[in-house]
């Protein structure tokens, strides 16, 4: 079995849960059994925004949040960047997706998972131009985890 972490969507919390004790993506797309644990993406891009007033290696614009959304969304190779990565790039050798249930997770794995949440507190407000922008730029993320949190409610 194996579990595909997603850059803000509790990766370090999973890797130290489980020892770190990832394998890589040739081995993966092998195994027998394939998830992935996504965030939904809409808070995904807020805890990246949180992250990035603090250490901001990439130089995006930070001076407002929708200005930041609306930067992501106009660089045309977001891959370089795993934080803003879309998470549909990482579920794809995935067999299934389990959407930020931490009970869940805990049980497939065989393993309690401790996430503490560790982002600073910010309330990210989205204007409408920033969230048509995400919206479109994003849709397939957000194709999915609409899909996959159907599947599990």
């Amino acid at each position: 079995m194996g579990i595909i972490t997603i850059p803000r969507a509790a990766s370090s919390s999973i890797e130290n849960s489980i020892d770190g004790s990832l394998i890589p993506e040739e081995q993966f797309k092998n195994l027998p059994v394939r998830f992935a644990f996504m965030r939904n993406p809409y808070n995904r891009i807020e805890s990246t925004y949180r992250m990035y007033l603090i250490n901001n290696p990439w130089g995006y614009v930070l001076e407002s949040f929708p200005a930041f959304v609306k930067d992501i969304c106009m660089r045309a190779n977001r891959t370089d960047d795993p934080h803003i990565t879309p998470q549909i790039e990482f579920c794809k050798y995935a067999e299934d997706v389990i959407c930020w249930d931490f009970a869940l997770l805990s049980k497939v794995l065989g393993v309690h998972i401790r996430h503490d949440g560790r982002s600073m507190e910010l309330n990210c407000v989205w204007d409408d131009e920033a969230h048509d922008f995400y919206s479109q730029e994003f849709r397939h993320d957000i194709i999915l985890w609409n899909t996959h949190l159907k599947k599990t409610s």
